[in-house]
């Protein structure tokens, strides 16, 4: 009963097996399956691209080579950035900064800073004071070639490293740009002026970026006053940091739209909003009571804490003239509303489509998305629209409304005719009382 079991094992050499050891373990990207997705198409037909794997290159016209290279350090920066696409957040955490900063700069002479590329490295290094978005280091020669360097000197804010800009066509998934550029800690900054081939609900999404802080809808027939209530209760309801609206040139946006946008000034982020429409009257509360003139800068607002800049002052014109990131720069250090870290993502999305599988076509279309960005920046419209500002220390002036003047009107009468109405009315005599008899029974 006690005695020790005997097992019946197999004849032969027994095999060793060792356990595998974690140590000197090489990190190593999980191996990507490659499949077919089922291509995807939007409103006009046209293929949806994956805009965060395009890289500048396709639109760039001139090649990086091996000169100048005088270290180990700088060839394997360069073979590295080569293949920058096979780079992952794992790799980026095994070194450094001073190990990736010189693939880095490869990677932005090279052309191969596409979206997802940009978005990795600053997620690990953005905070880093010599990361830079763009490459800056452009000679004039290059400038006439690329249009794109030409538009970064132009519209990038100066001596800021941490401005970074995009081009985006109309063909994309909005959902996956709301998914891809939140992920990063930046400002993110959206342009879909002019643009109509979003539906209302893909632009509500779009204003509903959590790092969202500056929007600009102008020239855009979707906005009305119906989508300015669903902004405003996003905004209400919401943890969001959109902090301009630019509005201007929208047909169907009225004064109760934009009422009710400025109405909730305490708990909207919204510290700057540019529309069509003059929210002051003619007469105000102070001025008519108190007989004092307009205030020179503003005027305030009636019901809420938003004043309206003068447009007579050059500050206000240069304001209005300038681009949705020089106004946050302007903002952040003429006021203290604006509060934004040291990353700008400028996104603009423009209304033409793209056909990525035609890389000459695809190679003009972004060559004129960056022409157009150069126009832009360098030309400035006279028109001025009503820019107004919050002031979380004004006091709220109720809107006097004067009755209108009653007048009296006259009887309408017709030619030939007797108006009795004109005429005076007549006066019925009392009867004289009979107190003869006679009289009363006619005897």
């Amino acid at each position: 009963m006690f005695s020790k079991r005997r097992y019946n094992r197999k004849k032969g050499t027994r095999r060793h097996v060792r356990r595998p050891s974690k140590k000197n373990r090489i990190l190593r990207p999980p191996t990507v399956i490659n499949t077919v997705e089922k291509p995807t198409f939007d409103a006009s037909g046209c293929l949806v691209y994956l805009w965060q794997y395009i890289a500048p290159k396709i639109a760039a016209s001139s090649s990086v080579g091996l000169n100048n290279v005088t270290s180990l350090r700088q060839l394997c920066a360069y073979q590295v950035a080569l293949n920058a696409e096979a780079l992952s957040s794992e790799y980026l955490q095994l070194a450094p900064w001073s190990c990736w900063e010189h693939v880095w700069k490869n990677i932005l002479a090279m052309g191969k800073d596409s979206p997802d590329i940009f978005r990795m490295f600053a997620k690990e290094f953005g905070k880093q004071p010599s990361f830079w978005c763009h490459e800056m280091t452009l000679g004039l020669n290059h400038l006439d070639a690329d249009p794109r360097a030409q538009a970064l000197e132009w519209a990038l804010i100066p001596g800021s490293k941490k401005h970074r800009m995009e081009n985006v066509f109309s063909n994309v998934s909005v959902s996956d740009v709301v998914a891809f550029v939140a992920k990063l800690d930046c400002s993110v900054v959206v342009e879909c002026s002019n643009v109509d081939n979003f539906t209302a609900p893909q632009l509500i999404s779009l204003a509903c970026l959590p790092n969202l802080v500056a929007l600009d809808l102008s020239g855009n027939n979707l906005v009305d006053d119906q989508f300015l209530y669903t902004l405003r209760l996003c905004l209400t309801s919401k943890d969001l940091k959109l902090k301009i609206l630019r509005i201007s040139s929208c047909e169907n946006v009225t004064k109760r739209g934009v009422a009710s946008l400025l109405a909730a000034d305490i708990l909207s982020p919204l510290c700057y909003v540019e529309s069509d429409i003059n929210m002051i009257t003619t007469s105000t509360f102070v001025q008519k009571f108190l007989d004092t003139p307009a205030i020179a800068d503003h005027d305030p607002v009636p019901n809420t804490k938003w004043k309206l800049l003068n447009e007579a002052v050059q500050t206000t014109l240069q304001v209005a003239h300038y681009s949705l990131p020089y106004k946050l720069q302007y903002l952040l250090r003429n006021s203290d509303l604006v509060d934004i870290p040291s990353m700008i993502w400028d996104i603009k999305f423009f209304s033409e489509t793209i056909d990525i599988l035609n890389s000459k076509s695809a190679a003009e279309s972004y060559q004129e998305s960056w022409a157009k960005r150069l126009r832009s920046a360098k030309m400035r419209s006279a028109y001025v629209p009503y820019c107004y500002l919050k002031d979380p220390d004004q006091v709220i002036v109720p809107e006097v409304k004067s009755k209108p003047p009653v007048e009296r009107i006259l009887p309408f009468s017709r030619q030939g005719t007797k108006d009795t109405r004109a005429s005076k009315p007549t006066i019925r005599k009392p009867k004289a009382i009979k107190i003869d008899a006679k009289s009363f029974f006619g005897m």
